[in-house]
């Protein structure tokens, strides 16, 4: 009885669905092309990036090994 119907829903809902594999879909895009373009940074994006390094410089050089890691992890999300 519920194996009927669960096949019974399926059959109303199946115009609603739309189902397509990976490959079906878009075959016509031409590949992604990525271009790198290396740009210096601006007087305010080097103050902050000074800034936020000089913040946590222990951890930077090493000094303060207990939370270490996480301080450059956290920096590194920052400088972002």
């Amino acid at each position: 009885a519920k194996k009927t119907r669960i096949t019974h829903l399926h059959s109303i809902l199946r115009p609603f669905m739309l189902r397509r594999l990976k490959s079906e879909v878009a075959k016509g895009l031409p590949p992604k092309t990525e271009t790198l373009l290396m740009v210096g940074m601006s007087k305010m994006q080097k103050q902050l990036y000074k800034r936020l390094l000089l913040r946590d410089i222990e951890a930077i050089t090493g000094k303060n090994t207990n939370s270490g890691k996480t301080a450059i992890l956290n920096i590194v999300m920052q400088l972002r």
